[in-house]
């Protein structure tokens, strides 16, 4: 499905959708859970990711903790970003996206910053594809009266 078909798709289920909008937040929940990588602190970005990434990533950050290392990130910079599919199953919206980030990514000394593996002087070009779900029925869901605001 195009960008433009995508977008339209989601506002069918979400009006008031902006697309340029939801692509600078993920951006930036991207460099929010890459920095929170980074320093050891992915309990506070949980809230972005699926209980198997954090899971899984918390057990990688446990080995490069043992081993003396830390993945050092920094300088982001969004060179693009496009929606690239959406679709609805089971009252779930999933919407694909695409973006190309730049940013420094190497792995060193966790005391001393002496670089291990990588390169601390050139940023890379990284290409993601990402997929967002939304519950729909969370949505549509009252949480207070519309009468009496309780």
């Amino acid at each position: 499905m195009a960008d433009e078909n995508a977008e339209r798709f989601i506002k069918q289920y979400l009006p008031n959708f902006n697309k340029q909008q939801f692509l600078w937040d993920q951006y930036n929940n991207y460099c929010r859970i890459q920095v929170d990588w980074m320093n050891f602190t992915m309990e506070d970005c949980k809230d972005l990711v699926s209980d198997e990434l954090y899971t899984m990533w918390c057990a990688q950050l446990d080995t490069l903790q043992l081993k003396g290392e830390q993945n050092i990130m920094g300088s982001f910079e969004l060179e693009s970003a496009y929606l690239t599919r959406a679709s609805l199953q089971n009252g779930n919206l999933t919407v694909s996206t695409d973006y190309v980030i730049k940013t420094y990514d190497y792995i060193a000394n966790i005391n001393t910053k002496q670089l291990i593996r990588g390169n601390n002087r050139q940023r890379m070009r990284i290409h993601y594809e990402m997929k967002y779900r939304l519950s729909l029925e969370h949505m549509n869901q009252i949480d207070k009266c519309p009468s009496c605001g309780n």
